[in-house]
């Protein structure tokens, strides 16, 4: 099954301002059409965020947005001309093609946990409430600056080192971590690759 707006960023709400701000102002909180002073600063299926506003970019047409509004648990709000708009930085990270799931482990509820606090004490709980998400996601015949784009994901991440933000559909973001330090990378025609990733949600 492939998914439609996989994204992957390590922001945790899109901070970077675009340098690229509203042309005109949003007075209605239904309005789905935003215009910017230039829309080659954004991406298709990537967030930004206006005020306290978070939206994805569904389709870019000059320098019009069309957009899903009051997206990751925000509001849709009006906001005036010349707002600032801010981005994620989900193109660094995230193909422009959506994966296949290879493995769609839906949920999986934990059983005993041992953590240990910085006082050097472990405690053991149990967690049965909560569930969590895990993918194995494929990407088939993709170029190589989409390949580099999930290199440069694993290089951030050192492997399972470090977490990131995760989504299925751009409003939705999980912290997830990677389950496997080697990034399984296969070269199948000149310059055309396949890659799989394992993630798995954080509690």
């Amino acid at each position: 099954m492939a998914l439609a707006r996989v994204r992957f960023r390590v922001d945790t709400t899109p901070d970077t301002d675009s340098t690229s701000d509203l042309s005109a102002a949003i007075s209605s909180t239904s309005a789905t059409s935003i215009s910017v002073d230039d829309g080659t600063d954004f991406e298709v299926n990537q967030n930004i965020k206006v005020g306290s506003e978070e939206m994805t970019i569904t389709n870019i047409a000059s320098n019009t947005l069309t957009v899903v509004r009051g997206v990751n648990g925000t509001t849709a709000a009006t906001h005036s001309d010349s707002a600032n708009v801010f981005e994620d930085d989900s193109p660094t990270y995230t193909p422009t093609q959506n994966p296949n799931i290879g493995t769609d482990v839906s949920q999986t509820y934990d059983g005993i946990v041992a953590k240990k606090s910085i006082g050097g004490k472990t405690f053991t709980f149990a967690n049965h409430e909560s569930s969590r998400i895990q993918r194995k996601l494929v990407y088939e015949n993709i170029s190589e600056a989409n390949k580099n784009r999930l290199v440069a994901l694993h290089n951030y991440t050192k492997g399972m080192k470090n977490t990131f933000q995760y989504s299925e559909d751009g409003d939705t973001f999980y912290t997830v971590r990677l389950t496997n330090n080697k990034l399984e990378v296969s070269e199948t025609a000149y310059n055309v690759f396949r890659v799989a990733i394992n993630l798995e949600q954080q509690l």
